[in-house]
């Protein structure tokens, strides 16, 4: 049956502009870093302890983070977990009056594309603090 609804099922078409982009990671339940991105205008980093910081954030900045994780933009991202207490997180794709999309990721995920997730991960975690730090 899992197979069957596998095969019939359809992504959603990719956002034609998305206008805000989130990555979160979690633990157990509990936000550990989240960063939010608009295209163009204020964005937000907040940390472990739940401290905001915000910074400027150009559309050509937001262009380039979203072309990090183009690739999954509107794609199903399977996995075979096999260490159970991973961070997990999602990178979400925005935009008033259409559902969002997301990435859904864990660390615990060692098949398919999760070598390529993370190191996309960790690119964009790069390019987001340089972004937050005014680099």
């Amino acid at each position: 049956m899992n197979d069957w609804a596998r095969a019939r099922w359809t992504p959603p078409p990719r956002l034609p502009a998305p206008t805000t982009m989130t990555l979160v990671w979690r633990s157990w339940g509990n936000r550990l870093v989240e960063w939010t991105l608009p295209r163009g205008g204020e964005g937000r980093h907040i940390d472990r302890s739940g401290a905001a910081t915000t910074f400027p954030v150009s559309k050509e900045q937001f262009d380039r983070f979203r072309e990090i994780f183009a690739p999954y933009e509107g794609v199903r991202f399977e996995c075979r977990r096999v260490i159970a207490d991973g961070a997990y997180g999602s990178v979400i794709w925005s935009q008033p009056g259409h559902q969002d999309q997301s990435l859904n990721f864990d660390a615990g995920c060692v098949s398919g594309d999760a070598a390529d997730v993370f190191v996309r991960l960790e690119q964009a975690e790069a390019l987001l603090a340089a972004i937050r730090d005014g680099e």
